[in-house]
């Protein structure tokens, strides 16, 4: 993505899943990314993980496109490209 960062790959161990951890790491990540100046992030998220959508949806990450376009090339009609904007956030 050539007008921003792609954060990928967040796993939470089962034991400590709904405990903020994975909230509270993307808000930092998302907090360090905009103090170095990148205004837009993208994650890939596949479309049966609600968990994962509702964390993003909750951090301010809207669905940019349908689909996911990978690092290695592939693409994936399973996962949707997420959005999140800084210029939009309040």
């Amino acid at each position: 993505y050539s007008d921003g960062m792609l954060f990928e790959g967040l796993e939470c161990d089962p034991a400590y899943r709904r405990r903020g951890y994975s909230a509270a790491l993307v808000s930092a990540v998302l907090s360090y990314l905009k103090d170095q100046d990148y205004k837009i992030v993208y994650s890939h998220v596949n479309r049966d993980n609600r968990a994962s959508l509702e964390l993003h949806r909750k951090c301010g990450f809207c669905i940019a496109k349908e689909l996911a376009h990978f690092v290695d090339g592939t693409v994936s009609y399973n996962a949707y490209t997420l959005c999140y904007n800084s210029k939009t956030q309040t």
